[in-house]
């Protein structure tokens, strides 16, 4: 099966100026609410990275900056 049989559509992914600011719309509107697995500091960022990297999380993962 698939995404197309199960109603879903592909969606291309860009890194740009619109697409961010159309996503971050939707997150402040309510319509997109990411899964936030963790929160870490800036100084453990490189643990962060790595656990992202070596993929072990379910969601997104924050490095807080402030």
């Amino acid at each position: 099966m698939s995404v197309l049989d199960l109603g879903g559509r592909f969606v291309e992914r860009r890194l740009d100026r619109e697409n961010l600011e159309r996503s971050a719309r939707l997150a402040l509107d309510g319509v997109l609410a990411p899964v936030i697995t963790a929160i870490h500091p800036l100084s453990d960022a490189p643990a962060a990275l790595a656990t992202v990297e070596n993929g072990h999380t379910s969601g997104k993962v924050v490095i807080k900056v402030a």
